[in-house]
């Protein structure tokens, strides 16, 4: 099954959360406990440098619940523009499932503290 296409928009400097939920699915465990969620956000596909980490978690097992979450010091250390991203999920004993990849526009910040 293809990773699901999601565009997003982060502001520099500023907080960023995504909450997500699993859907039914072949290659989905009905339950997500103990899974592994993990994304990056690089320039492109295929740079080395990844730009930023998300940190990802799992809010609800049961109701097969997860977030990816970048903070505001992260959010500002990306540079502006569009950037690529994606979101993994493993399971144990499983390959890794691509969740979700997009578009990252970073939109920059106006506003600065003196």
């Amino acid at each position: 099954m293809p990773a699901a296409k999601y565009d997003i928009t982060i502001e520099q400097g500023a907080a960023f959360a995504m909450p997500l939920r699993f859907v039914s699915g072949a290659s989905i465990p009905e339950s997500i406990a103990g899974a592994e969620v993990y994304g990056q956000i690089r320039a492109d596909y295929d740079d080395e440098e990844v730009l930023a980490e998300f940190s990802c978690g799992i809010t609800s097992a049961s109701e097969r619940r997860i977030y990816a979450v970048l903070t505001s010091t992260v959010t500002a250390s990306i540079p502006r523009g569009t950037h690529r991203y994606d979101i993994f999920c493993q399971f144990d004993g499983l390959e890794p499932i691509r969740l979700l990849t997009g578009k990252v526009t970073v939109k920059p910040r106006v506003t600065r503290q003196a």
